[in-house]
């Protein structure tokens, strides 16, 4: 579904104004569900009497919620950008294609970013386990709190992004998500500090996570601007593959860090094992996502003029082809 999804983008719309916009509405949507899914997991497999009919629960229930939502929205959508030229790409051309600065910069940031996510996200049950002593209602409030990357989809990205360009706003929510969470070493256990840290921090995600698909759809353009050639399929399938690697990276970090630092499961960890505990949760994630910053703020050659001039060349190229 993802290569598809995150494909449609530059085909409904050429303008920089509407593409922040959709980007906010796909944004508000993802989040709402995997906020509203991360709250009730925990919850349920709390008070389920047998834990493996939680699971048949959770499982069912979001096949479900997907199937529904994903046909009514297959049902809303029109193609209407049409490609300048009708040569498709060949095999030979993907590697040219993913080596365009833009697109391997963003490639690059998007797999930095994706294993710091999924780091911090899977360390969270062992953190509220061994860290705070067993408190996972703190885990669902962590889900309840994420839901602040919200608040900059409903308005403030779009109109940031138009008023200043989206590479300014695209680093910035990427400093605030990197540096907040480090504030948490001042009192790590402190559950209103964790609070506050979690809502900023989501706050800055919010921001560039929403303007991450407007960028990839500027990056099918730039494409097309220098090469002649319209590479959404190519293009989506290699953020999806990139979000799926890191997904694994993420995911398998945090075991070698626990067993480098003495973790033991079940029982209670020595302070080297807490310390790694909170190196997962903490540090490495924002290291993680201030590199990625660092990254494309030094490497995405598309500004808010650069963007103008080539939508500006590819709308001609449009309407020669159509006269």
């Amino acid at each position: 579904m993802d290569i598809p999804l995150n494909s449609m983008l530059p085909a409904i719309t050429d303008s920089a104004h509407e593409r922040n916009v959709l980007s906010s509405v796909k944004r508000i949507g993802i989040m709402t569900g995997s906020t509203l899914f991360g709250m009730a997991a925990p919850l349920i497999l709390a008070n389920a009497v047998n834990r493996l009919n939680g699971f048949y629960a959770l499982i069912f229930s979001g096949v479900a919620v997907v199937l529904v939502f994903s046909i009514i929205g297959v049902m809303g959508i029109k193609e209407r950008v049409e490609p300048v030229a009708d040569e498709k790409y060949k095999l030979k051309d993907l590697v040219p294609i993913l080596t365009c600065p833009p697109v391997l910069v963003t490639l690059i940031v998007a797999i930095i970013g994706g294993i710091a996510a999924i780091q911090q996200r899977t360390s969270n049950m062992y953190f509220c386990t061994y860290v705070l002593d067993n408190r996972l209602d703190v885990m669902a409030f962590i889900s309840l709190f994420g839901m602040a990357q919200i608040l900059p989809c409903m308005g403030p990205v779009a109109i940031l992004g138009n008023r200043f360009g989206k590479k300014p706003v695209f680093v910035t929510g990427i400093i605030i998500a990197g540096l907040v969470p480090l504030f948490r070493f001042f009192a790590v256990t402190n559950i209103p500090l964790i609070y506050i840290t979690t809502f900023l921090s989501s706050v800055g995600t919010g921001f560039f996570m929403t303007l991450l698909l407007s960028i990839s759809a500027d990056n099918v353009d730039y494409v097309e601007y220098t090469r002649g050639q319209r590479a959404e399929g190519a293009l989506s399938s290699l953020v999806s593959f990139v979000i799926k690697a890191a997904m694994g990276i993420g995911g398998a970090i945090p075991g070698y860090v626990l067993a480098a630092t003495g973790y033991v499961a079940n029982q209670p960890q020595t302070e080297t094992a807490k310390m790694g505990i909170m190196m997962n949760n903490i540090l490495i994630p924002s290291i993680l996502v201030l590199i990625s910053g660092l990254v494309f703020g030094l490497g995405y050659g598309i500004n808010r003029e650069k963007l103008a001039q080539i939508m500006a060349a590819l709308r001609e190229r449009r309407a020669a082809k159509a006269r």
